[in-house]
């Protein structure tokens, strides 16, 4: 191997210097080198040398140069073809990530929606290379690379480039030249002149068969017997391998390995609309009889557990919903932890959302260099996302949905028509460390327009930490002035803002603010408000870090994080602190309206503070976001959802817009709408749980159908193992519990998988047991949570949730007078007038209490009233739930489901 190493490099001489092999595929040896003109890292490919006879290196380089211009994000690009010594090689851009072939190694089985995604980008980039006219003829795991969650695929033309060029039609002496014998086309392997691009498609049929059946659907002791099958037997379904696979993905990988190419799909195009429609809720993965992806699908649950916001890394994550799910199953959502959430808003009287011409994304910065110092990278990215927001000619795009595209291989062009956006922001941050000089850190931003890709500005500011501030605000004024935005006072003395002069508190605050944008588990908050905390003691001026401080206290107060006095008090001094400050910061007053929102239901304050917050930022969706949570706290349920609509409307690429507008009308009973809206949420963001959870809850609500939720969480399996359905809150167990796939895998949820919610997990599994038909075990797990909810109702006398909890528990244990008592207490507590959101659920788990106990009357004047206001309750669900199976033949009842 040294022998071959030296001799390759004294061919190379001095244009690439060799660092190590990666190993080789079949036909090649595959060595990692850096470009000596350009200074980047290739991948050199070399053939064997017995190819180098008789092969027309002319012809060989034509044919490469061909390929090398395909451009797409999908396709790794070639960049070169030489001779050297008798060696022949071509190089290639260095992709970090790992090949199909060790992935499929490693993991066997690939989760559907998984396989689903990485089969479209292979399309992708078939689609294009057909057009262009290549073909790559040898489609098989070992070309495809898997780079950040896409897949990409390498030696397009490479097969061709040797056909050419050794005037070989078949398979060569060497192997594997000309194609590989499981992935080879009948027509491929009978060596047919007439070959196409329809062979690269049943090479594909193979790869999609191998990624769903953990094997290619022909194997053999030789090449020849391999060849013999290709061309003989016709494949065994994929789904006598795999009883999941959806019939219509089925359907779409048998047509592929159609032995003749008439029989297939006829281009790359046509099988990606098919791919296409399966990612959307109405396509062919939906409807099927078993679930999906549930043993090896790589999700995971965050670390930090119940706590965990598992749809998105911002810390104002989706609330946590175990209300919501009390109803449909008695006590299910006890599941999840008894923190529920952050609310985000906007304030009434905002700028309507401005053309998308004038709509921009910051994407994330690169950071070049110290990977321990991302978080400065980050904190860049979200410094100038923040200047821009300010501008209130400008519509920006949120850190949360720009975040989702770190480390992308979509072209700017997809970035930009997913977005709605008519420019794009990126850059880099590499930090300057020369002995006996000051620290400097160079931050290089590039203003693109998306309509023909082209640099419109581009800048490299060299700084050190405590002047960096004026990078953000020259950027901010560079962009406003590319789009043709003009400045007002206010927004030019808003951006020439210096925080604070101590980089050491700056620092901190950079740091903390990335741990908090990580999402809303303890560990986060932990970490990071001593950080804060340290900021404010370095600079007590320090205005935006004491904003952030009193954000993060009260949030971590109202996620049960540090539910004590001292931590709202705290919330509150440092809220204060901040306005006395900076009194036109509108993160100061963002920070005063969180405290009286999360720390007191303070609903009137809290929409007054952020009010003044969107006066300096009128398009901001944060804030937009936030206000429509608090009217819904008010009851102001149309209001919400118009201000959600024009959440949409700024941030079209996230599903969080989409789950808020959707969970909206659906608590106003217009659920035709509301499932539309969250179907879109599905189809934006496949693997995100909460649209899924929220899409059963308004499939029942709507008509009952108690098949086609199951059928939603089916779907919803197929791109996430069932805990981090657990993350936001469950579907109701009643639907999954029928289905034993279904109940096998949530009972096989462990309490770390459920996080910190002991109770919940308790009453999981209870509930699970009793629809099985198990009491024992089942009342044995509710006596377990009542003890624990015992303990946290004596701790926090005064919280509705935790008496609700023990309500719902008495309830099943047969202690009726105990769980009415509770019960009451949780809706004298937080009545529908108090937060008219979870008021109602209250009213709605009392009604359960009583039915669970017989008392129809009770359970009817509780049911009637919920039902005359918004709210997660109607005579469709009624009719078929079986919590109110024990009332459910009392005339009482039945006339309550003879309302239309």
């Amino acid at each position: 191997m040294a022998e071959f190493f030296d001799r390759l490099q004294s061919a190379l001489g001095t244009a690439y210097r060799l660092e190590r092999e990666l190993g080789g595929g079949g036909m090649s040896r595959v060595f990692v080198a850096e470009e000596s003109a350009l200074g980047r890292k290739v991948v050199i490919k070399v053939l064997p040398p017995e190819l180098g006879v008789g092969l027309n290196i002319d012809r060989f380089r034509r044919e490469i140069q061909l390929a090398a211009s395909l451009h797409h994000p999908n396709i790794v690009p070639l960049f070169a073809a030489g001779e050297a010594d008798g060696l022949l090689y071509y190089t290639m851009p260095l992709i970090e990530g790992e090949s199909l072939r060790a992935k499929l190694a490693k993991e066997g089985e690939l989760p559907i929606g998984e396989a689903i995604r990485l089969l479209r980008d292979v399309v992708d980039a078939l689609a294009c290379a057909h057009e262009h006219g290549v073909v790559h003829r040898d489609i098989k795991p070992d070309n495809v690379l898997v780079s950040r969650h896409h897949a990409m695929v390498t030696d397009f033309g490479v097969a061709k480039a040797l056909s050419e060029a050794t005037g070989a039609t078949s398979l060569t002496s060497t192997g594997l030249a000309l194609g590989t014998p499981a992935y080879m086309a009948p027509e491929q392997a009978a060596a047919d002149p007439h070959t196409d691009h329809r062979a690269d498609l049943y090479a594909l049929g193979v790869l999609a068969y191998e990624m769903l059946a953990g094997r290619p659907p022909f194997t053999g002791n030789s090449p020849q017997a391999v060849l013999a099958a290709q061309v003989t037997q016709a494949p065994m379904p994929v789904t006598q391998s795999r009883a999941s696979v959806p019939p219509a993905l089925e359907a779409l990988v048998m047509r592929c390995l159609e032995k003749k190419p008439a029989d297939r799909w006829q281009s790359a195009d046509e099988l990606l609309q098919r791919l296409d429609s399966m990612a959307t809720p109405s396509g062919g993965t939906i409807p099927t009889t078993a679930v999906g992806g549930i043993g090896s699908s790589r999700s995971s649950l965050s670390a930090t557990g119940s706590l965990a916001a598992p749809s998105s890394p911002s810390v104002s994550a989706r609330p946590r919903r175990w209300e919501r799910s009390g109803y449909l199953t008695l006590g299910i959502a006890l599941a999840l932890a008894a923190a529920w959430g952050i609310m985000r808003s906007r304030a009434p009287g905002a700028a309507a959302p401005v053309a998308a011409a004038r709509r921009v994304v910051v994407l994330p910065f690169e950071n070049q260099g110290d990977t321990s110092r991302q978080y400065f990278a980050n904190g860049v990215t979200d410094a100038i996302t923040t200047q821009l927001t300010g501008i209130a000619g400008l519509s920006v795009i949120p850190r949360s949905t720009a975040a989702r595209y770190r480390g992308t291989q979509k072209s700017l062009a997809d970035i930009g028509r997913e977005l709605g956006v008519g420019y794009i922001l990126e850059g880099t941050v590499q930090w300057q460390d020369a002995p006996g000089m000051a620290q400097q850190v160079r931050v290089s931003p590039e203003l693109i327009r998306v309509s023909d890709t082209t640099s419109v500005w581009a800048h490299g500011y060299d700084a050190v930490t405590t002047s960096v501030f004026q990078v953000y605000s020259d950027v901010a004024e560079q962009v406003s002035r590319s789009l043709e935005v003009a400045l007002n006072d206010p927004e030019r003395r808003a951006l020439a803002v210096r925080p604070t002069a101590n980089p050491e508190a700056y620092d901190l605050y950079l740091r903390a603010t990335d741990y908090l944008n990580r999402g809303i588990s303890a560990e986060n908050f932990r970490i990071a408000l001593p950080m804060l905390e340290r900021a404010v003691a370095l600079d007590s001026d320090f205005a935006q870090a004491w904003a952030r401080l009193s954000g993060a206290l009260a949030l971590s107060h109202w996620l049960y994080i540090d539910h004590t006095d001292e931590a709202l008090s705290r919330a509150r001094f440092s809220a204060e602190r901040a306005l006395a400050l900076a009194p036109s910061l509108p993160e100061a007053h963002e920070a005063m309206g969180g405290f009286y929102y999360w720390g007191k239901r303070d609903y009137p304050h809290a929409l007054a503070e952020l009010a003044i917050a969107q006066r300096s930022q009128p398009n901001n969706v944060e804030l937009l976001a936030k206000v429509g949570y608090v009217e819904r706290r008010q009851g102001r349920m149309e209001e919400a959802a118009a201000n959600f609509q024009k959440e949409i409307a700024l941030d079209p690429g996230s599903p969080r817009g989409y789950f808020d507008l959707g969970e909206t009308l659906s608590l106003l009973r217009r659920y035709g709408e509301g499932i539309q809206m969250l179907q879109r949420g599905i189809a934006a963001a496949p693997d995100e749980p909460d649209s899924y959870s929220m899409l059963v809850h308004a499939e029942l609500l709507q008509n009952g159908d108690a098949e086609r939720a199951r059928g939603t969480v089916r779907q919803a399996l197929t791109h996430m193992r069932p805990a981090r359905l657990t993350g936001g809150f469950l579907p109701p167990l009643w639907i999954i519990a029928p289905d034993d796939t279904l109940r096998r895998a949530f009972l096989a949820l462990t309490q770390g998988e459920i996080g910190s919610d002991t109770a919940g997990y308790y009453f999981l599994r209870a509930e699970l047991h009793r629809l099985a038909g198990e009491e024992p075990a089942g009342r044995a797990l509710y006596d377990s949570a009542r003890a624990v909810l015992e303990r946290r109702v004596g701790q926090l006398p005064d919280d509705y949730g935790f008496h609700v909890k023990l309500g719902l528990a008495y309830a099943r244990l047969g202690r009726a007078p105990d769980a009415a008592r509770e019960g009451k207490r949780a809706v004298e507590l937080l009545p529908p007038s108090r937060d008219a959101y979870f008021g109602v659920d209250n009213l709605v788990y009392l009604a359960t209490i009583y039915a669970a106990a017989g008392r129809t009357e009770e359970a009817v004047e509780q049911l009637q009233t919920a039902l005359a206001l918004p709210g997660y309750i109607s005579i469709a669900l009624l009719r078929v739930a079986p919590e109110w199976d024990p009332i459910r033949s009392d005339p009482a009842f039945q006339r309550l489901l003879a309302r239309p």
